[in-house]
């Protein structure tokens, strides 16, 4: 997928990086914002991931976590598929509060349902 968004005529502008959530190799307090698109039920350590987040975010940093399928829907999808991502999984809104608020996050704000999973929090 990054080569062919490289590869992308007029992205210019945009710097690309391949690297591992568990220990993003980025300088602390760089990032106004970050989102998750389609991407967090695939993260090995979902609470490391989100430290690192935490921690390359600026202060008062927004982060966002979204899905075009709610936690249910998604995770009824990963199974059905099987294989690599079998195991996958989107956690339902109460345990996302939780892990969210253990990484220090606030202002937590989470929607799931059937057709989309939104959430956001600052730093």
């Amino acid at each position: 997928m990054l080569v062919k968004a490289v590869n992308k005529p007029g992205l210019v502008t945009v710097n690309f990086l391949c690297g591992d959530t568990l220990h993003l190799p980025l300088q602390s307090d760089r990032f106004d914002a970050l989102m998750c698109f389609a991407a967090f039920p695939h993260f090995i350590d979902k609470k490391q991931a989100l430290h690192e987040i935490y921690r390359v975010l600026k202060p008062n940093g927004q982060f966002y976590i979204v899905h075009l399928m709610g936690s249910r829907e998604m995770n009824e999808h990963h199974r059905s598929i099987g294989g690599v991502v079998g195991e996958d999984v989107l956690p339902d809104g109460d345990v996302l509060l939780e892990m969210l608020s253990a990484s220090n996050f606030r202002k937590v704000s989470i929607t799931d349902q059937p057709d989309l999973y939104f959430a956001s929090a600052l730093k």
